[in-house]
């Protein structure tokens, strides 16, 4: 207890002795300092360019770190462009593209991000879907193969897909005693339609999502997840 005691004063003392705000360059704290000089602002210049393949790229450049930040989007591949009475397909689409691509299954797709200091996320939203991506500068040129095999060369394979499926059935089930989804799903549907391609949930339903095939994400995948779209 002596000790805990001597150790509280002598921070106390440091803190009374450095404290941050002796820094701040205010004499009398009591008062209310005078506003400052409003900050400038200058917007970032995005230079926008087009890929031999049709894509459309914007960079943005920011040298105050050794990081790369990407986002590839595909319009048109989200859940809004689910096949009729197969509401899910967009989103398992998405899902399935990592598991394995290239000949590299998911385990090892992950061990490469882990060696490049890279994180990959692929990911679908209402009207579109696509690919997140963080990386080192000086791995940049390795993840963007890494992205280039996700995306071009998904293997769907079936144990991957029967995997992935056993876990999003499981969550469906389960999203009932999510509440906060479950309003999600009530209010779009009250909105546009439990139907439509804006009112049904992108997860799917629990009941129509067991008949959905891998032939269904493959032929999903073909139509929607192209560079000339």
């Amino acid at each position: 207890m002596k000790a805990l005691a001597l150790l509280l004063v002598a921070s106390l003392a440091t803190l009374a002795s450095g404290a941050p705000f002796d820094k701040s360059g205010i004499a009398d704290w009591t008062k209310t300092p005078a506003p400052s000089t409003e900050p400038t602002f200058a917007p970032p210049v995005v230079k926008r360019m087009r890929l031999a393949n049709g894509m459309v790229l914007l960079v943005s450049e920011n040298h105050a770190l050794p990081i790369v930040s990407m986002r590839l989007v595909v319009p048109n591949a989200g859940s809004a462009l689910d096949p009729k009475g197969k509401a899910g397909v967009a989103a398992f689409t998405a899902d399935l593209l990592d598991e394995g691509a290239a000949g590299l299954t998911a385990i090892q797709i992950a061990e490469e991000q882990d060696k490049l200091g890279a994180g990959i996320g692929v990911f679908a939203s209402v009207d579109s879907a696509g690919v997140s991506v963080s990386t080192l500068t000086k791995t940049l040129e390795p993840t963007i193969d890494l992205v280039a095999k996700i995306v071009t060369q998904p293997t769907f394979d079936t144990k991957d897909f029967d995997r992935v499926k056993g876990d999003r059935l499981t969550a469906l089930e389960l999203r009932r005693d999510r509440p906060r989804e479950v309003a999600g799903i009530m209010f779009s549907s009250l909105l546009y339609g439990l139907d439509s391609p804006y009112g049904h949930p992108g997860s799917g339903f629990r009941e129509s999502f067991k008949d959905i095939s891998l032939a269904d994400l493959q032929a999903f995948y073909k139509d929607r997840w192209d560079p000339s779209r």
